[in-house]
């Protein structure tokens, strides 16, 4: 008889849910000129950056580096609603903006929407199983 293995899908999702609740939490925390780096390869320069890049504007970026399936995650990425480099800033790195529709910051749901987008690159596309363990970086401009 084969060992049976657990089935991890089952955690993993209480691990991702619980860490999508405090991205958020967090990109709602952002100040003006502060950014959060996630990096998930140094080594090849694969990471994802949050920035409130102005009062009212929250810029995401994703470098894929030298990551070895680097066509591939990009139109995986594209699919996920990235959008092309140079679309919002100039750079070599996919990139997403918000604007709230009113009010001086994103709301709750946008902070949501965009945490979800950040959980799916990594989890679906950069491959990570535990988002616990990629350093964060914070800082300002």
């Amino acid at each position: 008889m084969p060992r049976v293995k657990p089935d991890r899908m089952l955690n993993d999702e209480d691990l991702w849910t619980k860490w999508s609740e405090i991205c958020t939490s967090k990109i709602a925390e952002l100040v003006p000129d502060e950014y959060l780096i996630l990096m998930v390869s140094d080594e090849d320069n694969v990471f994802v950056q949050m920035a409130r890049v102005a009062e009212s504007e929250l810029l995401f970026e994703v470098s894929l580096g030298t990551h070895s399936n680097r066509d591939s995650a990009r139109k995986s990425l594209m699919d996920l609603g990235w959008e092309t480099p140079g679309s919002f800033i100039a750079g070599p790195n996919l990139q997403c903006m918000w604007r709230p529709d009113q009010g001086d910051w994103i709301s709750l749901e946008d902070a949501t929407d965009a945490a979800g987008l950040i959980a799916g690159t990594l989890r679906y596309v950069l491959g990570v199983t535990d988002p616990t363990r990629i350093p964060v970086e914070r800082g300002n401009f």
